[in-house]
């Protein structure tokens, strides 16, 4: 399904917060006890060296600056042997897009949401609705977990504040978008496979086809796009990470 054509990026309009600065209370940031099974059960005490946090916040910098972003700083999380990072950040709004609530994320795959979200994501809107973004609701950003449906034990991007979970999205007209409710009648079968043919397809309606524009759009910019079509842990929302430094690419 081809795009909407992109709009060449303008000059980015002036942050609407401050630098970001290390603060001195100390987070836990873990899980209580009683977590799920894919969540790490137990406190995650702060391993962070003063340096450390201190060299974070300043690479910081350089990532935000002149982006259009409401955000404020958070106390370090967790290590570098685990689950956290040093230098975390509140983000509360994107390209004028509210985060509802507000999602826990590192300032580098903060950088990426916010080219995606101020280009693709109202290309997407406007193409398919004919509206635009105000918010999108967050069901999921920092979370001290393991990785869930790829049998592997290995730490969720989601624990390194690196990746993003979008259930739905509210439009300026007022109506909203659902991953759940709107993406139509495909969606991964129950071993995982597409379960949906070239004539679902072509009978779409305009919120699924936004809702396909949408991640395909993701695909472009985020290292794993995940959504209904992967497997049933992702029937109600789109998972997006720049895991291992953007190199890696899973887009289904």
């Amino acid at each position: 399904m081809p795009l909407p054509k992109p709009v060449p990026e303008g000059a980015a309009d002036a942050a609407d917060s401050t630098e970001p600065q290390p603060k001195r209370k100390p987070s836990t940031g873990g899980r209580k006890s009683g977590a799920t099974f894919y969540e790490i059960d137990g406190e995650v005490p702060v391993t962070w060296s003063g340096a450390e946090i201190a060299a974070a916040r300043a690479a910081c910098v350089p990532l935000l600056e002149g982006l259009d972003i409401g955000y404020k700083p958070e106390d370090a999380i967790g290590g570098p042997e685990g689950c956290g990072a040093a230098a975390p950040i509140e983000v509360s709004k994107i390209v004028g897009v509210a985060i509802r609530p507000p999602a826990t994320l590192n300032c580098k795959f903060t950088g990426v949401l916010h080219k995606w979200a101020r280009g693709a994501l109202q290309q997407a809107a406007k193409a398919a609705l004919n509206d635009r973004i105000v918010s999108v609701n967050n069901v999921a950003s920092y979370t001290c977990r393991k990785t869930r449906g790829d049998g592997s034990r290995r730490l969720s991007e989601h624990a390194l504040t690196n990746a993003l979970d979008i259930a739905g999205f509210k439009l300026k007209s007022g109506d909203t978008v659902s991953v759940s409710d709107d993406w139509g009648p495909t969606g991964a079968t129950s071993d995982g496979r597409s379960g949906h043919d070239d004539e679902e397809e072509d009978a779409l309606s305009a919120k699924a086809t936004f809702l396909r524009y949408v991640h395909e759009s993701a695909c472009e910019v985020f290292s794993t796009v995940l959504g209904p079509d992967h497997n049933v842990l992702h029937k109600d929302h789109f998972h997006f990470d720049h895991g291992r430094g953007g190199r890696y690419g899973l887009c289904h």
